[in-house]
């Protein structure tokens, strides 16, 4: 126990063994699929049937024309605060331009200036008005959509909008003064009136000016006001109408406005009459928290928040109806296949992808197990593709249960059997036709052999930490199971009693371990952002209990996948995904890599293929040169610079590397403590091609856990030492 402990302690602490750096390949795009989910919704465009969604991840194109059955088109990364739309052209916050002939495919056209968040600007195709600072600057484009400057108005402004008439209408910041300017003669513009009140949402229809606002600075009652400006040198309040309590967005259309409410309602109100209130109706929306934005189109609305986006029938303004949302995903990413039909967990949603022809795979189908189309949390397959997949009970959602189903295709599935789970129970993984289940504090053993009659075989006690997010690896008899503070091996021969026989819980530097694949002998761990050392740690497990770490390499990973008997891949934060020969005795030579439009949090290897999903896509990658490496032969791979394991290791007086280059090259060498500081440096300068031997003294340092940090011409190897005094 007290080795598999000081090995546990090396493999949480840091690398211990060399890793490789060789040319890589270009992965290959086969196809990519989008898939129908929106982070935190900050505002949307609607037109020509196509819904446009800002959030701060991406921008999202979604096909509405079947408002009960929303499409996704595509998504564009980076994300921002908002969008707008004026024929072909769609203009994102960050002030990129965008030709959207083809909403499917988005062909970016110049980046027409410098973002700066709150200050405002309005898109009308042919001209945008940018707030800047010290002016309100007024832009033309030319054919080519260079940008030239046409007019400009001195000042700070809040908020803007423009009338059909040629008036531009501006609320000047930390003022309560609206300001009227008459830009018929753009070579000669003329403030033509101002008046004292400023609100929300402004907006015009015709001759029509609309805002909304308080009567006093915290009040929810508010008001709509309506200003005639058809002689915009005598601008003039028409109507105040009293405003749903708490709304912020509202759009005005012919004779109506709809409004989104703060308690979550959408209201149609009439207005033909503004002598009198005409509440037409209302539609709860189960929203909360911010201020929800709103657009309307001829028979649709949209209403956006940080829960996601509704769609709203509003073709009959007095039965309006909610005809779909668009949620927004939370934490949890998987991928499984069964037969020529890929199943993707996008939590809290399931998609069913046809790939029969990978380079036209089908739309993706929401499953939704003949009711809700969320609350999954889990999901596994077996080797007769049978889907398992765990799901959070209404309305309690720490109620889970598990569900057997078998997909004909992917819209045609039978539920073959359920069962109720622990509290919490998520993530899961099968082996032998044993399911295993993370809970809350336990791991939940099933027995799925029969997927039409699944039974509970036993629930065991991890312990320690919060573990119903991590993954529990079963193989052959063991269990790894990382959990919030830690990590712990099992022996799960006898799925009605675990027997714990081997764990690190030391502290919480030992979190952020998300992963786990098996290359028998080999079990490589990933370890994620919030790691205190993130990255893929190589150990031999022939000896369960004197496991041996061998090797690893830096860098933050959500997911590992084997991708045949030697090659795994990784799905990681900064890199996309990068592909890995492993040899027998634990080294990680990369081979290849494809950098994902987000942040890659899932993969599956199939053969050639690699399916690899980030929140918004599934892409479809082709990996078959990256895994063209010599068998086994580590004199024929073309290794740039290695440096080998520290040896002696644990040390007490000197323990010495060897670095070998294959070209002369700049080397820096140093020492590090276990909180990140440089407490020795070994080598900082020029080094010629060939092998060099860094002696590093233990004089001055305490008992502990080092690291040897190495960088060459920017490449980075990291190992760990033991000083035992």
């Amino acid at each position: 126990m007290a080795q598999l402990t000081l090995l546990v302690a090396l493999l949480m602490a840091g690398f211990g063994s060399s890793a490789f750096s060789q040319p890589n390949v270009d992965i290959r795009q086969v196809s990519r699929v989008p898939l129908l989910n929106v982070g935190r919704a900050l505002s949307s465009a609607l037109r020509d049937s196509i819904l446009y969604v800002a959030t701060f991840d991406a921008y999202h194109l979604i096909d509405v024309s079947d408002p009960s059955t929303p499409v996704a088109l595509t998504s564009i990364l980076p994300g921002g605060e908002s969008v707008q739309v004026a024929g072909n052209l769609a203009l994102f916050s960050n002030f990129n331009l965008y030709d959207v002939t083809n909403p499917r495919n988005p062909t970016y056209i110049r980046s027409i200036g410098r973002a700066v968040s709150y200050h405002p600007y309005l898109f009308t195709g042919n001209r945008v008005y940018i707030g800047e600072d010290e002016r309100l600057a007024i832009y033309a484009f030319d054919e080519n959509y260079e940008r030239e400057l046409i007019g400009s108005i001195p000042g700070y402004f809040e908020s803007i909008c423009v009338s059909d008439n040629g008036i531009l209408i501006a609320q000047a910041s930390n003022s309560d003064l609206t300001r009227f300017y008459d830009i018929s003669d753009i070579e000669n513009i003329v403030l033509a009136d101002i008046i004292h009140i400023v609100g929300w949402s402004l907006q015009t229809l015709g001759n029509d000016y609309w805002l909304v606002r308080s009567e006093s600075e915290y009040s929810d009652f508010r008001f709509f006001y309506c200003f005639d400006q058809s002689n915009p040198r005598d601008v003039r309040l028409s109507a105040r109408i009293l405003a749903p309590f708490g709304t912020y967005n509202f759009v005005v259309r012919d004779t109506l406005i709809y409004a989104v409410s703060g308690d979550g309602n959408l209201h149609a109100i009439g207005i033909s009459d503004p002598g009198r209130e005409n509440r037409l109706s209302s539609v709860q929306l189960p929203i909360w928290g911010g201020r929800p934005a709103l657009t309307v189109g001829d028979d649709l609305a949209a209403v956006s928040n940080q829960t996601g986006v509704f769609l709203i029938d509003v073709s009959d303004p007095r039965r309006m109806e909610l005809r779909s949302r668009i949620n927004k995903s939370g934490r949890g990413l998987d991928i499984v296949k069964t037969g020529e039909i890929l199943i993707v967990l996008n939590a809290p949603f399931l998609h069913t992808i046809g790939i029969e022809d990978p380079l036209n795979p089908t739309e993706p189908h929401f499953c939704n197990l003949g009711g809700r189309g969320d609350g999954f949390v889990g999901l596994a397959s077996d080797a007769d593709g049978n889907v398992f997949v765990v799901r959070a009970s209404t309305p309690d959602i720490r109620f889970r249960h598990l569900y057997s189903i078998r997909f004909d295709d992917p819209q045609t599935y039978e539920i073959l059997d359920s069962l109720a789970l622990p509290n919490e129970a998520s993530r899961i993984r099968i082996d032998n036709g044993i399911a295993y289940i993370t809970a809350k504090y336990s791991v939940a053993v099933c027995d799925v052999r029969e997927p039409d009659n699944l039974r509970l075989v036993s629930e065991q006690d991890t312990r320690f930490g919060n573990s119903s997010n991590i993954l529990f690896q079963p193989r052959g008899g063991i269990g790894f199971l990382a959990e919030t503070y830690g990590y712990a091996v099992y022996d799960i021969s006898n799925p009605d009693d675990f027997r714990m026989i081997g764990m690190n819980f030391e502290n919480a530097r030992y979190s952020g371990i998300n992963s786990f694949t098996y290359l028998v002998p080999l079990l490589l761990v990933g370890r994620g952002p919030s790691a205190y050392w993130p990255g893929i740690y190589c150990l031999d497990i022939t000896d369960v209990e004197n496991m041996v770490h061998i090797g690893g390499v830096s860098g933050p990973v959500h997911q590992i996948a084997p991708a045949g008997n030697r090659i795994v891949a990784t799905a990681e934060d900064t890199s996309g995904v990068r592909v890995f020969h492993v040899t027998e005795e634990g080294q990680l030579w990369q081979t290849g890599r494809y950098n994902t439009p987000g942040r890659a949090e899932a993969i599956l290897a199939d053969g050639n293929l690699l399916y690899v999903a980030d929140r918004y896509s599934v892409e479809i990658l082709d990996i078959s040169d990256a895994q063209r490496v010599p068998q086994d032969d580590q004199s024929t791979i073309p290794s740039l610079w290695e440096v080998s394991a520290a040896y002696p290791n644990p040390f007490n007086g000197t323990t010495a590397v060897t670095i070998t280059l294959a070209k002369p090259s700049l080397v820096r060498m140093r020492m590090l403590d276990v909180s990140g500081k440089s407490v020795m440096k070994l080598c900082d300068g020029a080094l010629s091609d060939g092998s060099h031997q860094i002696t590093i003294p233990a004089k001055g340092l305490s008992t502990g856990v080092y690291f040897i940090e190495s960088r060459v011409d920017g490449a980075k190897h990291l190992q760990s030492v033991v000083l035992m005094r």
